[in-house]
């Protein structure tokens, strides 16, 4: 399966993958095994804030991690905005959460 992915990195432990799906972009961050998150659905996790909330929970072939993920394909997004940088920053924003959430256990 090719995921056209345009950008990968690791922030504090929980690593992110950025997509482009259509026209838009998508950010994902890995869930690892053994952690509260992993294969939650993302609807049960409407705590976690990020652009237009979570519309992903699954896994990727050829990755080991359960991910959660939200897209820039809502009504409104606009692609030279909603940008690779953007998702990538969003998906940051969602680890600081996941690792403050770790704190708080």
């Amino acid at each position: 399966m090719d995921l056209n992915i345009v950008n990968t990195g690791e922030y504090l432990g929980y690593e992110y993958i950025v997509r482009k799906v259509r026209d838009y972009f998508c950010g994902y961050v890995a869930i690892p095994e053994g952690h509260r998150l992993y294969r939650k659905d993302y609807y049960k996790l409407d705590f976690i804030d990020c652009h237009g909330g979570l519309t992903f929970s699954d896994f990727f072939d050829g990755y080991d991690h359960w991910f959660i993920g939200f897209d820039c394909g809502h009504c409104f997004d606009d692609p030279d905005i909603q940008d690779v940088a953007y998702t990538a920053k969003e998906c940051l924003h969602i680890i600081d959460q996941i690792v403050e959430m770790d704190g708080a256990a």
